[in-house]
């Protein structure tokens, strides 16, 4: 019966516990995660008992029932509302079917409404759902944020669709009506649902098509500068335009916010008003005698060239002086007279008046002076 040795078997082992190393250490890990995290994360077992809970979950229920949770403890213990745990009960039995869901929800805490997003999701052990695992996200800054959002949307859609100038919104890519405010299809005569199956060459004028076609594709339209185009109204008749364009983003999509202002009365009075300037130009220019315009409002007096010719003045030397300077001292009072009753008088609107001028040499001139107020 004498032991004469030892028999040994040796199985190395490294791997098993390098591995197991690695998973306390990723347990260590997420244990860690959760712990220090803002959302309240917790799960119960089919029975309703706290299986699992984090410190946030810890601090929730401690500082809105002044209770302590723990682990094992039936989760309605820490609500006594009777309503709040019938919502729960409902939404854990929904969870124990099988099926993974969020909710939003709210409650008032310390006079401050906080809104709450909660993921409930099934906990599965082989086939069977032996729980269920909860995130509880504080949403209230993003609630305020949305809620922000969505008052200033609807302001600038009040905004668009009340204001008194056309507006519309294209797509940056197809040129495709999008939206389209009152204004407009008052002014262009098309209906709303014309506009939203038209593109914006349908009210460019023909000519200019390619030239905005291509200012759009290049992206060369300028964003925020004012650019004047011809449109197309729905009776087929043209008119002048300055357009007021911004690259925005609408619903996902690169567009163009445009306003447009129909400026084809002021560019028709602006080319009369131009012929008529030529025109003066050169009924100054043809004539000997000077021709004058005095601004009341600025107390500017421009001169023709026929009063350099007439009195031998220089055109720096009419800026430098005033006229009335240059009446004979005998005529000034009779003619500054004579054109203040003229401006007074509503029912006249013509004045004349002979008197002496100062020529350039020193001498007067005998001169007749009319005009019409």
């Amino acid at each position: 019966n004498q032991i004469t040795g030892v028999s040994c078997s040796s199985i190395d082992t490294t791997e098993s516990v390098i591995a197991e190393r690695m998973i306390k250490q990723s347990e260590a890990n997420l244990y860690a995660i959760i712990n220090n995290t803002n959302d309240a994360i917790f799960s119960v077992d089919r029975t309703y008992r706290l299986i699992t809970l984090n410190n946030a979950y810890r601090r929730f229920i401690a500082e809105h029932t002044g209770k302590e949770a723990r682990q094992g403890d039936p989760f309605f213990y820490h609500q006594k509302d009777p309503i709040i745990n019938k919502v729960w009960k409902q939404y854990l039995d929904r969870a124990l079917t099988g099926e993974a869901f969020k909710v939003d929800s709210y409650n008032v805490i310390k006079n401050e409404t906080v809104f709450f997003q909660i993921s409930f999701n099934p906990i599965k052990e082989k086939d069977r759902i032996i729980g269920v695992g909860c995130f509880v996200r504080d949403i209230t800054d993003e609630k305020h944020s949305a809620e922000r959002l969505m008052s200033s949307e609807t302001k600038y859609r009040h905004l668009f669709e009340n204001n008194p100038s056309p507006m519309w919104v294209l797509d940056k890519t197809s040129n495709r009506f999008l939206s389209v405010n009152e204004a407009a299809i008052k002014h262009y005569g098309y209906t709303k649902e014309d506009f939203l199956n038209m593109t914006a060459l349908d009210v460019v004028a023909p000519h200019l098509c390619d030239s905005f076609q291509e200012l759009n594709e290049t992206g060369m339209l300028p964003d925020k500068e004012s650019q004047q185009w011809e449109h197309l109204k729905k009776d087929g008749s043209t008119i002048t335009v300055e357009v007021n364009l911004n690259h925005i983003d609408f619903e996902g999509r690169p567009a163009l916010l445009i306003i447009a202002q129909d400026i084809t009365e002021k560019v028709k009075a602006e080319k009369k008003l131009k012929s008529i300037n030529e025109r003066y130009e050169l009924v100054t220019k043809a004539t000997n005698d000077a021709i004058w315009d005095w601004n009341l409002q600025s107390n500017k007096i421009f001169w023709s060239e026929g009063y350099d010719k007439l009195f031998g003045y220089t055109s720096s030397e009419n800026k430098t002086i005033s006229w009335t300077e240059r009446i004979h001292p005998d005529d000034i009072q009779k003619v500054t007279k004579g054109i203040a009753d003229a401006i007074k008088n509503k029912k006249k609107d013509f004045w004349e008046e002979e008197y002496r001028y100062l020529r350039a040499d020193g001498t007067f001139a005998q001169i007749y002076d009319r005009g019409f107020v």
